[in-house]
């Protein structure tokens, strides 16, 4: 209503201010209306939606949540667009004044050169600007008669940053080509561009200004560089032609109305480094059919995808995230009006029934993940075993590639037993067997060979307490198997030995310290060599004998 009152006040004092000129002009009866059509031009527009524009926050915050009907961000309650349209509302068509349609003045002529307010050179020809120079450019140097012929814009290398609203109104400009010397684009930079369909922003873009693309109704596909860390506010609001965005890994933060009405986006990734989106972020994107919230997003705006009625799947990686309200009239749920299915992927006790409604009250539904038990203590008249490892019958020891399994066996109940934990990692129940015993768990070689060659923590775990032991799992080279540190030796096929000896066997092999046991030639001629001996000193003896009788 503002913005109608704006428009027909500056309306009706173009017609007095023309009048009076028209009467000052020797009586002609149709001067007025020229006067009003010079005065008309896009200096005139550009105020009037500079004017509107101002009053956007707060007519955006008044709104009735009937005014949120969908994804048309041209309603005459949205600032941006209907600022363009009402702008150009106060120039009369050409058709109707009787007039020929105005000669392009960027097509067909002369070169026109211009230097720009920060001192770079501006060469237009045939609709075609070329920007050169060193630095950041200035404000367009060209009037809105030139401006609005002008379809394509090339930067040259040693321009090093577009400024603030260098290129806003080039409602013509249809390609871009912007150098790898630009490193931040600005505010406004391409606001309005409204044919702007074909943009490559360059890897060394490490800042993109506040609405830098505001309106920009033809742009279909965006890839943002992975130099930069966070998404401006406003910076796509309103490409209502945008179908695909691609967010990069280094993005961290997602600016309040950063794609805001983009009706026809499609597909959106959040990279898992996001840890904010900001209010209304996504909020009217009405195609979009599924999003998944990193873990890494810990708070959220009101509103960020509110309206998006297209959403069939939502699904939540993390823990639940903190919602944040702005302070306008009018505060949203963050997935306001969204009737999709909601998926957790975690079990966690942050995802109370209160911050599930708070996100999203028409959401169809929610799937969770069942919360672990809580381990209950025995009560004093239970009868508890105290938890212990019974070493006789539990295997500390696994060759990898053996295909025997481990055991081990715990005097708690079967009854009480909750898990089993490997290095702190809970195992898979169907990576174990178990069976009464009182508990006898056998680990899998399929889950064993998948261990890494050292000592392993094994912990039982039962609904009173938990006791721990040790798994050893040794590497299987050629047909010997090296035990490190071991103290003892395994022979045959069940195992027997001493404390210092080799480890050999069918089964198992390897050496526990630097001593060895003889090999079966080496005790044959050992054995040869004491009869050999035993003989000799027989015959000595009986020598001898035969000598002291002789005497």
């Amino acid at each position: 209503m503002k913005r109608k009152l704006a428009a027909v006040f500056l309306a009706a004092a173009l017609v007095v201010s023309g009048g009076s000129m028209a009467w000052a002009a020797e009586g002609e009866e149709d001067a007025g209306q020229v006067n009003i059509e010079e005065r008309t031009d896009s200096n005139v527009k550009k105020n009037v939606a500079a004017s509107l524009d101002e009053t956007e926050t707060e007519i955006v915050g008044e709104r009735s949540e009937d005014a949120y009907s969908g994804t048309d961000v041209r309603s005459e309650e949205d600032g941006n667009l209907t600022a363009r349209d009402i702008a150009s509302d106060l120039e009369p068509a050409a058709s109707e004044s009787g007039d020929p349609e105005p000669v392009n003045p960027g097509e067909g002529t002369d070169t026109i050169t211009e230097t720009d307010a920060n001192g770079l050179t501006w060469t237009l020809t045939d609709g075609v600007v070329t920007i050169s120079g060193s630095g950041e450019t200035g404000e367009s140097p060209f009037g809105d008669e030139i401006i609005e012929g002008i379809t394509s814009v090339v930067i040259e290398d040693g321009v090093t940053g577009i400024g603030n609203h260098t290129f806003e109104w080039y409602t013509g400009l249809r390609t871009v080509a912007i150098p790898g010397t630009v490193t931040e684009i600005g505010e406004y930079a391409f606001r309005y561009c409204a044919s702007l369909s074909d943009l490559a922003i360059p890897n060394s873009v490490t800042k993109i200004g506040n609405h830098a693309f505001n309106s920009c109704r033809e742009l279909t596909t965006v890839t943002i560089p992975n130099s930069m860390t966070e998404i401006g506010e406003y910076v796509f609001y309103g490409c209502i032609s945008l179908e695909s965005v691609s967010i990069p890994s280094s993005i961290v933060k997602i600016g309040a109305y950063a794609f805001y009405g983009c009706s026809n986006l499609s597909a959106l990734t959040i990279p898992n480094k996001v840890t904010r989106i900001a209010y209304r972020a996504f909020a009217y994107c009405g195609t979009l059919p599924e999003v998944t919230l990193p873990s890494s997003v810990k708070s959220v705006g009101d509103g960020i995808f509110a309206g998006c009625t297209g959403l069939k799947k939502v699904t939540f990686d993390g823990e639940a995230p903190e919602i944040t309200f702005d302070d306008r009239v009018v505060q949203l749920e963050p997935f306001e009006d969204v009737t999709a299915i909601a998926y957790c992927t975690i079990a966690s006790k942050t995802w109370t029934e209160e911050i599930r409604n708070s996100l999203g009250s028409k959401f169809a539904g929610w799937v969770m993940p069942k919360l672990p038990a809580t381990p209950k203590p025995p009560s004093t008249t239970d009868k508890v075993k105290p938890l212990r490892i019974i070493p006789e019958v539990t295997d500390n020891i696994y060759i990898i590639g053996s295909g025997e399994g481990a055991t081990i066996k715990c005097t708690g109940e079967l009854k009480d037993f909750v898990s089993v934990h490997v290095d702190g990692e809970e195992v898979d129940r169907s990576n174990y067997t178990l069976k009464e015993g009182s508990t006898v768990l056998t680990f899998l070689s399929k889950y064993l060979d998948t261990l890494s060659v050292g000592k392993h923590k094994v912990t039982m775990n039962y609904t009173y307490g938990s006791v721990d032991t040790e798994l050893n799992v040794l590497a299987k080279t050629g047909s010997n198997t090296t035990v490190p540190g071991a103290s003892g030796v395994i022979s045959g096929s069940n195992g027997s030995g001493s404390a210092n000896g080799a480890v050999t066997g069918a089964n198992r092999t390897g050496t526990a310290g630097n001593v060895s046991s003889p090999k079966t030639g080496d005790q044959a001629a050992a054995v040869l060599w004491m009869l050999i001996a035993v003989f000799s000193a027989g015959i000595g003896v009986t020598a001898a004998s035969r000598r002291r009788n002789a005497a």
